[in-house]
C-alpha cells in the first residue's frame, strides 16, 4: 500500500467533512451512547500502533465528530 503524502491529522480533517463519517459517527453516537467516545479512543489507539495511517485519519475523524460541539480534547500520542 502506497502511503499517503498527507498526515494522519491532514487526512483526518478531509475525512471529516464526508458525510459518511458523520453518518458513522451518528450511528456511533445512538448506538453505544456514552460510550462512543471511549470507544473512539480505543480504535485510534490501535491503529496508531499498528501504523494504519488510513484507518487512523478516519476514527480521528470519527472521534472529531463525536466532540463536535463538546469542549473534548483531541486524543494525543502517548
Amino acid at each position: 500500500m502506497n502511503a499517503s503524502p498527507l498526515a494522519p491529522a491532514e487526512l483526518a480533517e478531509l475525512y471529516r467533512g464526508h458525510p459518511l463519517v458523520a453518518h458513522a459517527a451518528g450511528n456511533l453516537q445512538r448506538n453505544l451512547g456514552a460510550r462512543a467516545l471511549s470507544y473512539a479512543m480505543i480504535a485510534v489507539r490501535r491503529m496508531r500502533a499498528a501504523g494504519d495511517e488510513e484507518g487512523l485519519a478516519i476514527w480521528l475523524a470519527l472521534h472529531a465528530e463525536l466532540c463536535a460541539g463538546e469542549s473534548i480534547a483531541a486524543p494525543t500520542r502517548h
